[in-house]
């Protein structure tokens, strides 16, 4: 019984032992670490804010790309020195709604919801996370009112300005050999696919619903 009480002595003390060193290495660094002055940091949110404000002006998706990268990248490194900076956070909630913009366009609907919720649970009054979801939840599924307003002869702009993206955009040969082009959404009843037929000039000209809701037209 001694033993025990002996063993559990040394054990105790091991660990406080180990925790007082661990504090001291954490306050070492912490002394280390160069302090970082209100102006540096003021010229780096002013840096960003330069940054962020070529973005309305940029015509191509590839520009605007290396530009949200560029942006991201300088809210990351502010951040890492002074991780409450409202402007680097409202920065970094532009990004990741950028970002889901993007997979909407991919017709990824679930992974675009998921930033856009990440970005409301630290953001709750971001006006446009809020508006994005709401496009969102619009555009993940097809109605039949909605399908029913989609017209032959109508182009792929057309399209996608009416019902949104595609879950899936696909490319391939028809019977004759021509180039077709088939976009894919998903009816929200039923859960099946909707599928609209393009051709290689993009203009609409087969649709395709569900049979038990309609069919081809």
């Amino acid at each position: 019984m001694k033993r025990f009480f002996y063993l559990l002595f040394v054990l105790t003390l091991s660990v406080m032992i180990i925790s007082c060193g661990g504090k001291k290495e954490a306050k070492k660094q912490e002394e280390q670490k160069p302090q970082v002055s209100q102006e540096e940091i003021a010229k780096k949110v002013q840096a960003l804010q330069d940054l962020k404000s070529q973005f309305e002006n940029l015509q191509t998706k590839k520009e605007k790309d290396e530009l949200v990268q560029k942006i991201y990248n300088e809210a990351r490194q502010l951040l890492a020195i002074d991780p409450n900076n409202a402007v680097a956070n409202k920065v970094m909630d532009f990004v990741q709604l950028y970002y889901a913009e993007g997979w909407i366009e991919r017709g990824k609907y679930s992974k675009a919801k998921e930033i856009v919720e990440n970005v409301l649970q630290f953001s709750p009054d971001n006006e446009d996370a809020k508006k994005l979801l709401e496009k969102i939840k619009d555009w993940e599924f097809l109605t039949h009112d909605e399908f029913k307003k989609i017209k032959k002869n109508m182009t792929m702009e057309e399209v996608q300005a009416l019902v949104g993206y595609p879950l899936e955009k696909t490319v391939k040969k028809d019977k004759y050999g021509r180039t077709i082009h088939l976009w894919i959404y998903r009816e929200p009843e039923l859960k099946q696919k909707v599928v609209l037929y393009f051709t290689d000039n993009g203009v609409l000209y087969a649709t395709y619903w569900p049979k038990d809701k309609g069919g081809k037209k």
